[in-house]
């Protein structure tokens, strides 16, 4: 069977399957610490829920988190009106605390633990509210221990304006890598020298001769240490390409896409196949448009592509390759009836990102020129076996 929703101004079709009856059966942890009055009762713009949730990944039951606003809907997706304005409430059983990636809030409104004031114990609330500018493509996440591993993050989408500048629909995708193991687990591997093979469970390796392999074929372009773990899957919007998202688009329709890179390890390249699209902004800020079908997106960067689909109907998938890797995820988007095949999750190896993206940026916004007025020495630290970084 096929259903139909709105969200974030675009029309989503997609299998009522076991994915859906999980998140039914289980529902929202975070319903016994819903507040007792409406966020626009108080005055708060957004009321934000930190909570567990059930995700299908590959046929198997996955907990996770996730923050969602009253309805149920993953993050914001807002209109600018220079102050942003939410009350957060931890219906997680352990301590948390949400960062504003993108935005430039007062220290205290930060969301960093220890620095911008204590995390949020369970059941505690907190008012954030803060003068602000910043419009674009941005997302928000926690920054205690782990919890952003367990997809404890969701976009955050402040537009200039209610409806879209120029007549396009407009589709959000978040994405992630997923592993099935505990993070803490990874990470206790990675620290006793285990990397590259951290998520590989019962493959230990410390033990093998390794004076014995032929290394003459492998590449020393950095490559082979790219990726310190091997993930289960890469999902777009909570799906991997075993059951993608279809985004049902207009014919000869413009679509605007706004990615954000979650990924907890895995920098992406975004492949648009045989379509040829225009990154217009980078981290929430507008750029002179840059035309191409494959761009990179590094870890918590993103990225605004403006598509138009060629008359219809037809299916386009939209790929997220993870660099080092033969993984990917993606959507398909699809105008009229077309056709969606099936799609394997990996692909063709892909090489390392660079900064020759960086290069060619230029912002459309013309900043005037501040002389240096303080200058201060940072050590960074670490980066051996033991994953000690400081």
């Amino acid at each position: 069977m096929i259903s139909s929703t709105v969200q974030n101004n675009t029309i989503l079709h997609h299998n009522v399957s076991r994915r859906s009856l999980l998140a039914a059966g289980f529902g929202l942890t975070g319903a016994a610490f819903a507040p007792s009055a409406t966020a626009a009762a108080a005055g708060i713009t957004h009321d934000l829920t930190l909570t567990s949730r059930i995700l299908e990944v590959k046929g198997k039951a996955a907990k996770v988190f996730g923050i969602v606003d009253a309805a149920g809907r993953s993050g914001v997706n807002t209109v600018s009106d220079g102050t942003f304005s939410a009350r957060v409430t931890n219906a997680l059983t352990v301590d948390s605390l949400i960062h504003w990636h993108g935005l430039t809030p007062p220290l205290a409104m930060d969301g960093v633990p220890m620095l911008s004031g204590p995390p949020l114990k369970p059941g505690e609330s907190k008012v954030y509210e803060f003068a602000t500018r910043d419009t674009g493509t941005h997302w928000m996440h926690s920054h205690v221990g782990l919890q952003e591993q367990q997809m404890l993050a969701a976009p955050l989408i402040i537009r200039e304006t209610d409806t879209p500048l120029f007549d396009e629909q407009e589709h959000v995708v978040m994405l992630h890598d997923f592993t099935f193991r505990d993070p803490q687990d990874i990470l206790a591997e990675l620290q006793k020298g285990g990397g590259g093979h951290a998520a590989h469970s019962g493959h230990d390796m410390s033990k093998m001769d390794m004076t014995k392999m032929d290394m003459s074929n492998m590449q020393m372009d950095g490559m082979a240490m790219v990726n310190d773990i091997t993930f289960d899957a890469l999902l777009a919007n909570d799906r991997s390409l075993d059951d993608p998202e279809v985004v049902q688009a207009e014919k000869s329709g413009r679509v605007r896409l706004r990615v954000i890179n979650g990924s907890a390890a895995s920098n992406m390249w975004i492949d648009l196949g045989t379509l040829t699209g225009e990154l217009i902004a980078v981290d929430g800020k507008t750029i002179t448009a840059l035309k191409g079908q494959r761009f990179p997106l590094a870890i918590a960067q993103r990225a605004d592509i403006r598509l138009q689909l060629p008359q219809g109907p037809g299916t386009w998938p939209i790929l997220f390759r993870a660099e080092g890797t033969a993984q990917r995820s993606g959507i398909i988007l699809r105008s009229g009836d077309g056709a969606v095949a099936k799609i394997s999750d990996q692909g063709e190896m892909q090489p390392a990102l660079d900064l020759a993206l960086e290069s060619r940026l230029k912002s459309l916004t013309i900043f005037p020129e501040i002389a240096v007025s303080r200058t201060e020495m940072v050590m960074l630290t670490g980066g051996g076996a033991d994953y000690q970084w400081g």
